[in-house]
């Protein structure tokens, strides 16, 4: 799951993106292994790429708080 977050976010795909952090999450990923990620991708694709998987990520971690 992992490896469909870096590649969706290098992509800026956020629609599957926030399926797959969701998907993440569900098999036990944790929020820091998912910021770990983005934040590795950010050499490959740029700040701005991974500013809106951040975005994303934290959309996704308010739905989970509620």
């Amino acid at each position: 799951m992992l490896c469909n977050v870096a590649a969706l976010s290098a992509l800026g795909i956020e629609t599957l993106l926030k399926s797959y952090i969701r998907g993440a999450f569900n098999v036990g990923a944790s929020e820091t292994e998912i910021t770990e990620v983005l934040v590795q991708m950010h050499l490959y694709v740029g700040w701005p790429r991974c500013l809106n998987a951040f975005t994303v990520l934290e959309e996704v971690m308010e739905e989970r708080r509620k």
